[in-house]
């Protein structure tokens, strides 16, 4: 048996692990309301054009899960490596229609390729542990069963915070109801979200200044390292040039309390942030397995 790993581009995954022979990417697109499109990237410089052209239209971009097309090429090539068995993690179902995409290619292909895809009930960082979590059993060709114990335990332990300047965009594109958006709005908040147990975006906490809302998760991940006595990794992601000294200010100042926790941080794609808004950043706290 030989085993690949199909992951969406939401994941942020690190470049190590893109760059592995059995790991395949799916990547989500920026469609623009000029017609003009933008696969999802990592790219800084990119992702701070993308913000600059938004600026030129009313209208807020969409986005799209990976096409048929692309998950097509993507198991064609699986099978032409050789491999029989392939595990995805996908972006919430909540949020996306990627892990539907991705358990309709399956069917397609059951008789050439064994396919079992999880609804990761998350996005970004959490995906992204799931996968480096699972690749050593899946390099050394565990069973299922294992395979899935693992992403359900990070599902069940892990929390995705999300910090944002405004809600407008969020209510636009339908990942937050026009009435919770509206609450944030008019009490000039700087509004914490959290993507909760069924994977929904959802207001968390309401804080009333951008100081408040950066020592909050500087407490929500001293509160989770004295609660599980360290045995936790943490998290923090930025969406652009604006938000990245933000989160690299809460991993120094969580870092000068717990040297020994490790804080991974990322910058998380187009997709995400056209959702979210310039100035987006994040906490996710998730189990050391």
């Amino acid at each position: 048996m030989k085993t690949a790993i199909l992951v969406d581009s939401v994941a942020v995954i690190k470049d190590e692990l893109r760059n592995l022979p059995n790991v395949f990417e799916a990547k989500l697109t920026v469609n623009y309301p000029d017609g003009s499109t933008m696969e999802d990237t990592k790219d800084l410089a990119i992702i701070d054009g993308h913000f600059e052209k938004m600026e030129n239209f009313n209208e807020l971009p969409s986005t799209s899960q990976p096409s048929f097309g692309q998950l097509h090429a993507i198991y064609d090539q699986m099978i032409e490596e050789g491999y029989t068995r392939v595990i995805g993690v996908a972006l919430s179902s909540q949020l996306s229609g990627t892990y539907s995409a991705f358990v309709t290619t399956a069917e397609e292909y059951e008789d050439k390729i064994e396919s079992y895809h999880f609804d990761s009930l998350s996005a970004a960082l959490v995906q992204e542990r799931m996968v480096t979590d699972i690749l050593p059993l899946v390099e050394s060709e565990a069973p299922i069963e294992e395979i899935e114990s693992i992403i359900q335990q990070i599902k069940q332990q892990s929390s995705l915070y999300i910090v944002v300047e405004e809600l407008t965009n969020l209510r636009k594109g339908g990942r937050l109801t026009a009435s919770s958006a509206l609450l944030g709005t008019l009490l000039r908040v700087k509004p914490l979200l959290k993507i909760d147990e069924e994977g929904k975006l959802v207001v968390s906490e309401k804080i009333r200044t951008s100081k408040r809302v950066a020592e909050r998760l500087v407490q929500l991940a001293t509160e989770a390292i004295e609660q599980n006595s360290g045995n936790i990794r943490l998290g923090l992601f930025y969406t652009d040039s604006t938000s990245q000294p933000v989160a690299e200010d809460i991993k120094a100042r969580i870092q000068a309390k717990y040297p020994n926790i490790q804080i991974d941080v990322s910058i998380c794609g187009p997709v995400i942030s056209t959702h979210t808004g310039k100035g987006t950043y994040g906490l996710a706290i998730y189990p050391a397995l």
